[in-house]
Formats: structure tokens, C-alpha cells, sequence
């Protein structure tokens, strides 16, 4: 699973490209993002606390809610922009996809085609294409480190900023559910289904 992963992340990577490099760098601003709106929450309670007590004046009240407001309306714009990309990206991976599908059967012997058990994984693999699998599928592994990750590390500052154990203390809280997501995944990969996903490499095994 690990290498048909690899692969899958790689191939996606050396169709798109470019449009790769944007996808995911919007990804890590969506990120970003968030990490900031937790910061400008906190200065605008802060601030609030001590208006109440008389330490600062509604003004700097004013600026900071502006700052919030400002944040919360660039993560929508952040995350539409990312759903449009994403789409965008995967409908063109489509056609990529299958012209190198296509070329590479192209090349091989006739004899191959009389198989049926060839052209039934033959057929799988266009299915899996044109449903756009493939690109998700990757798209979400590198989303992974690119949206989870940065917002992981960046959240791991805010909270040891708060109190040295507290990043310690949240990463073992997620050691039972990232156990219950490998149990998961080993049932998953002895689904039936599976094999739809393992048919789109067949092809890199023939020359």
C-alpha cells in the first residue's frame, strides 16, 4: 500500500506540476490561516478583558475585531479558491491520465488484448480515471503535510507558548485514534474495492 501510495503521490506530482505547486500552496495559506484567526481571537478577548477592567481603550477594540474580521473573510476566500483549484486540477489530470493510459497500451503486443482478465483490469483502471480517483487520491496525501502538518506544527507552538506539556499531553490523547485509523486502513485494503485502486498501476509494469 505504502509504494502503490508513493507512486500514486509521484505521478500526480509529474502531471500537474505547476498547478500542484498551487494547490497545495493555497492549502498551507487555508492553514496558515486558521492558526492566525486563533491568534487574533485571543488578542481581541484579551483586549476586551481589559477594557472592562479599564487598561486599554474601545479603539484598540475596534482595530483588533477589524483584524479578526479581516482573517475570518480570507479563509473563506482561501478555502473557495482551494475547492476551485482542487476541482480544477483533477478534471485536467483526467485527460493527462488517460493519453498516457492510452500510450502506453499502444506499445504493447496485440496478444495482450485477447486476454480477458487484461482488458477487464483494463477497464477498471479507465473507470478509476474517469471517476477522478486517482487525483484525490493523491491530492489528500499531500494534504495531509501540506494542510494537517502545518497546522499541526504551528498549533504545537501556540499551545508549548501556553504551557511546555501541552503539546506532549495532545500528542499522546491521539496515539488511540491514529491506532484506530491503522486498524481501519488494514481492513480497508482487504476490501474488494481496493483491488479498483491497485489496477491503475498495472500499467507502469508494462512495456
Amino acid at each position: 500500500m505504502i509504494y502503490l501510495t508513493f507512486c500514486s503521490v509521484l505521478q500526480y506530482l509529474r502531471t500537474s506540476k505547476d498547478w500542484a505547486v498551487l494547490e497545495h500552496g493555497i492549502t498551507m495559506l487555508s492553514s496558515l490561516s486558521l492558526f492566525l484567526g486563533i491568534l487574533a481571537t485571543e488578542h481581541l478577548f484579551d483586549l476586551i478583558t481589559e477594557t472592562g477592567k479599564g487598561g486599554t481603550s474601545h479603539s484598540q477594540v475596534g482595530i483588533a475585531l477589524a483584524i479578526v474580521t479581516v482573517i475570518t473573510i480570507s479563509q473563506q476566500v482561501l478555502r473557495g479558491t482551494d475547492k476551485y483549484v482542487r476541482g480544477y486540477v483533477s478534471y485536467r489530470n483526467v485527460g493527462l491520465f488517460m493519453s498516457e493510459l492510452m500510450l502506453k497500451l499502444s506499445r504493447l503486443p496485440a496478444k495482450h488484448f485477447q486476454n480477458p482478465s487484461f482488458l477487464d483490469s483494463i477497464d477498471r483502471t479507465k473507470r478509476c480515471i474517469e471517476y477522478e480517483s486517482l487525483g484525490y487520491f493523491s491530492s489528500d496525501c499531500l494534504r495531509f503535510y501540506t494542510y494537517y502538518g502545518v497546522f499541526l506544527i504551528s498549533i504545537s507552538f501556540y499551545f508549548f507558548r501556553l504551557s511546555p506539556l501541552l503539546p506532549l499531553i495532545i500528542f499522546l490523547s491521539f496515539i488511540p485514534a491514529n491506532l484506530g485509523q491503522l486498524a481501519q486502513v488494514k481492513v480497508f485494503t482487504r476490501l474488494k474495492g481496493f483491488r479498483n485502486f491497485k489496477q491503475m498501476y498495472f500499467v507502469h509494469c508494462l512495456e
